[in-house]
């Protein structure tokens, strides 16, 4: 139940409506294969990226993790977005009622967007300190996050994607080395911040370590031969593959790759970093506005709420600047109360 609330959510989100008024007053039928082309896409999209799956509660492929920085997968995937950008353009927009036509557009865009981004090589700068792989193994593998821990299933599933990690690692060492190869590399004060996260998960102390944590909380109806056998695995697998793994990526960031990190900070420095960069406000943003509007646009906006700011701070009568009104809200008991009792 779960699963199918959250995916009918995500279809929602992704492929948005505009009302059914609009699709009644066009009086164009709802196009049955479009909406089948849909739901495929989403289905198979799963498959490619399994943690986005687990994230939703969808629990069939809790046991993959892919070598995604693999020239096999990038084959792949790149295979799935020219095949759906294909079959999307049999559809003509005009024919589409509003809604579908919407959705048409919201696809057609993450298709092109993806397939855009393949000629700035990503995987040659794999993950950054804030978002990455082995951090994310961290939160699902500490029994609290999304990977579920409630059957022994579940808990042999986590095993396989232990295992897989392992090659996932070796590929992504290869490909920050090609990174360097190609002078695309991560500034040097971002490495240095990846240095002790790949420490902290090569945890020793089992106390202290959180890929430990599965087994420390079993379920009560587990049977205590399957303890037994998982606790033995679990132990096998963390101390033989994970704690290799990070200890294998904190000796390559805090020595190679940091000799080779960059001093300057901006995507803009890296071979075809203005493309890059421009590349990238189109994918967080959906438009494609020169960096100058988008930082002009942000300025005027500053202006104007502070404009409007200023406005109310004289419609209350206060004579200082807005920091010093910012400092009376905080400070001022009475005035914080009689907030809370005007909402």
């Amino acid at each position: 139940m779960k699963y199918k609330i959250q995916k009918i959510i995500f279809i929602a989100l992704v492929f948005l409506c505009s009302g059914e008024t609009k699709m009644i007053a066009q009086n164009i039928a709802r196009n049955n294969g479009l909406h089948q082309l849909f739901e495929n896409y989403y289905e198979d999209r799963l498959k490619y990226f399994p943690l986005e799956a687990t994230a939703v509660g969808d629990n069939r492929y809790n046991n993959i993790l892919p070598n995604d920085g693999s020239q096999v997968f990038l084959k792949q995937v790149h295979d799935f977005y020219s095949q759906y950008q294909k079959e999307l353009n049999n559809f003509q927009p005009e024919s589409l009622n509003s809604e579908d036509r919407i959705s048409f557009y919201i696809l057609k865009d993450i298709l092109n967007r993806e397939l855009d981004g393949e000629k700035f090589h990503k995987e040659r700068m794999p993950f950054a300190q804030v978002f990455s792989l082995p951090l994310k193994m961290g939160q699902f593998g500490s029994g609290t996050g999304d990977q579920p821990f409630k059957t022994v299933k579940d808990y042999d599933d986590w095993l396989q994607r232990i295992e897989a990690f392992a090659i996932w690692t070796d590929t992504t060492i290869a490909n920050f080395r090609k990174g360097i190869e190609a002078g695309m590399v991560l500034p040097k004060a971002l490495v240095l911040k990846m240095i002790p996260q790949m420490e902290k998960l090569a945890q020793l102390d089992t106390s202290k370590n959180i890929f430990y944590g599965p087994i420390k909380h079993y379920p009560e109806l587990f049977s205590e031969q399957d303890k037994v056998r998982l606790t033995a695995a679990y132990n096998h697998a963390i101390e033989e593959q994970l704690i290799p793994c990070y200890q294998k990526l904190h000796d390559f960031f805090s020595g190679e790759y940091l000799n080779a990190a960059r001093s300057t900070s901006g995507i803009n420095a890296l071979p075809n970093g203005d493309a890059m960069y421009r590349y990238y406000i189109y994918y967080f943003t959906t438009t494609h506005q020169s960096p100058e509007k988008i930082y002009q646009t942000g300025l005027d906006e500053v202006k104007r709420i502070t404009a409007e700011m200023e406005n109310l701070k004289n419609q209350m009568g206060f004579r200082g600047t807005l920091k010093e009104l910012f400092n009376f809200m905080q400070t001022d008991k009475q005035f914080r109360a009689s907030l809370k009792t005007k909402c």
